[in-house]
């Protein structure tokens, strides 16, 4: 009766009390243990989002391009010698989108100068997107930005909006026909795995259809008397071990009662018995089979690098 009351007591207690739960790990928090708004502090060195326009002339003022003599600022936001294909195809502004994954209200966005070093007074990490965006704004010298700057894939150009901050979504999940040239390498390979595999088993039972019929012919038991009641003819091989061991039985037997026996002769007799009972069976290498064990080896050893691959890349080490 006590434990019951005990138990209603504690949940009347913590009913009384206005209970909140926050999220303490793996994000950065708002709130501390006790449920106060953390204080907000200073973040130095912040990056911005490239600003997009469709003409550089739009770029404000401090984030026009200036480029050193014999080089001209490129599509990537930089400046080099020469602007070729592949410089022109890291354009920011397309957020990593080709073909008719890139909208087309983006295809003639360029990249202005970028903004680093920015400095915010009180960093909000639940809001951090709008935070660095009036920073970076602000430094920029852009005025009501919330009017002429719009976030890409949530506004574009036209009417008051003259510029589009590259804040880029995720990229679409990849849709797969099947028939690159990594998924038809990756059948290929294991399917020619799997076909070897086959042809050796089935040559592999050829090779040992005698062995197995020669095995199935003859029965090796330790008791040959039973074999003899049943009069199964495969058996025979049994019968004759069974009578060999009778008769040296029968011989150490006669020995003993003349006394001319000796330890020795008991596991002679003993160990040759045993040894006719014993079937040994005799593996020889083969190249078909060698073939198959190394192609094993280096197909593994091939998904571990894929493996490896795999999770670099997800974990954005590969360049």
């Amino acid at each position: 009766m006590a434990r019951p009351l005990m138990l209603w007591a504690i949940v009347a207690a913590l009913s009384a009390q206005s209970v909140y739960g926050f999220q303490l790990w793996h994000d950065v928090n708002r709130y501390d243990a006790y449920g106060n708004e953390c204080k907000l502090r200073e973040v130095r060195g912040i990056k911005c989002k490239p600003l997009c326009v469709n003409d550089l002339a739009r770029c404000p003022e401090s984030l026009q391009p200036s480029c050193p003599d014999g080089e001209s600022f490129c599509a990537d936001g930089a400046c080099h010698a020469q602007c070729t294909d592949a410089i022109q195809s890291l354009n920011p502004c397309h957020c990593s989108r080709t073909g008719e994954q890139l909208p087309s209200a983006a295809r003639g966005l360029v990249p202005c100068m970028s903004l680093t070093n920015v400095t915010i007074q009180q960093f909000r990490p639940w809001d951090a997107n709008s935070d660095i965006r009036r920073a970076c704004g602000a430094k920029a010298g852009i005025v009501d930005q919330s009017e002429t700057v719009a976030v890409w894939g949530n506004g574009w150009l036209g009417g008051d909006v003259t510029a589009v901050w590259a804040e880029c979504p995720p990229a679409p999940n990849p849709k797969f026909t099947f028939r690159e040239s990594y998924w038809v390498a990756t059948f290929s390979v294991n399917g020619a795995l799997v076909l070897l595999l086959i042809l050796w088993s089935l040559n592999k039972c050829w090779a040992e259809r005698n062995v197995r019929k020669a095995s199935a012919a003859t029965t090796y038991t330790l008791n040959g008397s039973e074999a003899k009641r049943s009069g199964n003819p495969e058996a025979k091989g049994a019968i004759d071990v069974q009578d060999d061991d009778e008769s040296e039985a029968m011989k150490l037997t006669g020995d003993l009662k003349h006394g001319v026996a000796s330890s020795s002769d008991m596991d002679t007799t003993s160990t040759n018995s045993l040894t006719r009972d014993i079937k040994l069976l005799g593996y020889r290498s083969h190249i078909f089979g060698t073939l198959c064990v190394w192609s094993i080896t280096l197909v593994t050893m091939l998904w571990i690098c894929y493996l490896g691959v795999w999770t670099a890349d997800y974990y954005g080490a590969l360049p």
